[in-house]
C-alpha cells in the first residue's frame, strides 16, 4: 500500500495500540501522542514524519489503520469519545453521528461564554473569549473522533459536550511510550490474589458519616444556602471557591494542606478528589454532584475518618483533589510529574479522579 504524504500540512495515524509499535528503534517512537478509547478498544495516535510513515506502511500497516493528511495547521487535538454506560440510561439520547453532528454545528459558532445560564448568578469562565478560528475532523468512527480546534476553544470543548460523552486534551509534543514493568504487574496481581475481608478496614469504613457526606455534597454543588458555588468547572470562580472550602476541611481534620497552581487559568489541585466539573453541552452551570462532588466528599469523609479513629499509617498518605480533570487529566499529569521531578518519599497516594 502506497501514501501520498509528501505535500501534507500534517499527518496523523490512528491505529490499534500494539506494543511492537515502538520496537527495534521504530521512528514511531519519536511520534507517539498518547493511547486513547473507542468503544473498548485502545487505538494509538501518532504524528510520524512522511520518510517514517511511508516506511511504516511499506512494511507493517495495520488494516485497521486511519491515516489523515490534516488540511489546516494543527492546534489543540481533542480525543472525542462515547462513554460505556447502561444502555437504559442512554435510551433517549439521539445515535453517536447525530450527536456529532450537532456537536460540530455547535462548535462551529462557539465563543466562549461569560454570562450566567439558567437564571443562576454570572459566574465567569477564566480565559479568552476570542474565538481564533475553526476546527478539522482528523479521525472520526462510531463511538470517537479526534479533532483539532483552536486553544481557547478546547480548553472549555467539554461543556459543549453531550451527555455521556467525554473528551481529553492531547499533549503539544511527543511523549514517550513507556511500557509497564514485568516486575510491577506481578506485584499488583499478587495483592489482588491476598485480597480479604478485614474487620478493622470494616469497622474504618462503617465509622463514615452519611449525614457529613451529604452536608458536603449540598455544599460543592451550591444547593446549600451558605455556599455561593454555580460551577466547578476549572476555570471558574466557582473551582477557587472550592479548593478553598476543600483545603479548609482537609486542614480541620490536622492535615498541611496547600493549593498548588498547575497552568495558568486553572483552579489549583488541592494536596492534603478531582473537584472540578463540567457543564453539559454549553451549560456553563456545572456543579458536578456525580462529576466528581461525590468522589471528593467521599475522599473528605475518609480524612475526618482517619483523625476520629485515630489511624496511624507505616507510610506517608497524600490526599489530593484534581483540577482540570474534564480537559484532559491536566491536574493529576502535573501532580505525577512533580512526584517525579522532587522524588518524593511518597508510599501512598489516595485520589478521586472521576
Amino acid at each position: 500500500m502506497s501514501v501520498n504524504v509528501k505535500a501534507a500540512v500534517a499527518l496523523l495515524l490512528v491505529t490499534p495500540f500494539d506494543p511492537s509499535l515502538f520496537t527495534n528503534n521504530s521512528c514511531l517512537s519519536t511520534a507517539f501522542y498518547g493511547n486513547y478509547h473507542q468503544d473498548g478498544t485502545t487505538l494509538s495516535v501518532l504524528r510520524p514524519g512522511p520518510d517514517c510513515l511511508d516506511t511504516w506502511v511499506s512494511q507493517t500497516l495495520a488494516p485497521s489503520a486511519h491515516i489523515t493528511e490534516a488540511v489546516k495547521d494543527i492546534q489543540q487535538l481533542v480525543w472525542v469519545e462515547e462513554q460505556a454506560v447502561d444502555a437504559s440510561l442512554k435510551s433517549q439520547t439521539r445515535s453517536f453521528r447525530h450527536e456529532f453532528d450537532t456537536f460540530l454545528d455547535t462548535l462551529s459558532t462557539h465563543e466562549p461564554a461569560r454570562n450566567n445560564a439558567g437564571g443562576a448568578p454570572p459566574q465567569e469562565v477564566m480565559v479568552d473569549t476570542h474565538n481564533q478560528g475553526g476546527y478539522e475532523v482528523l479521525y472520526r468512527s462510531p463511538k470517537a473522533a479526534l479533532l483539532s480546534v483552536d486553544p481557547q476553544t478546547a480548553m472549555v470543548i467539554d461543556t459543549l459536550l453531550p451527555r455521556f460523552w467525554r473528551s481529553t486534551l492531547l499533549p503539544s509534543e511527543p511523549v514517550p511510550f513507556v511500557p509497564v514493568p514485568p516486575s510491577s504487574l506481578g506485584h499488583v496481581e499478587h495483592v489482588l490474589a491476598n485480597l480479604k475481608f478485614d474487620p478493622v478496614i470494616a469497622s474504618i469504613v462503617g465509622n463514615i458519616s452519611i449525614p457529613q457526606l451529604t452536608d458536603d455534597i449540598r455544599f460543592l454543588t451550591g444547593e446549600d444556602e451558605k455556599s455561593d458555588i454555580v460551577s466547578r468547572h476549572s476555570f471558574s470562580t466557582g473551582a477557587r471557591t472550592a479548593a478553598d472550602w476543600l483545603k479548609d476541611r482537609f486542614e480541620e481534620t490536622g492535615a498541611t494542606c496547600e493549593l498548588k497552581p498547575f497552568l495558568l487559568g486553572f483552579a489549583p489541585n488541592v494536596v492534603c478528589a478531582h473537584y472540578d466539573s463540567r457543564g453539559s453541552f454549553g451549560n456553563l452551570r456545572a456543579p458536578g454532584a456525580d462529576d466528581d462532588g461525590s468522589g471528593t466528599v467521599a475522599l473528605l469523609s475518609i480524612a475526618r475518618t482517619i483523625k476520629r479513629k485515630e489511624i496511624k499509617f507505616h507510610s506517608n498518605v497524600e490526599l489530593v483533589a484534581f483540577a482540570g480533570e474534564e480537559q484532559g487529566l491536566l491536574g493529576s499529569r502535573a501532580y505525577s510529574r512533580q512526584i517525579i521531578l522532587e522524588i518524593y518519599c511518597l508510599h501512598i497516594v489516595l485520589i478521586f479522579c472521576r
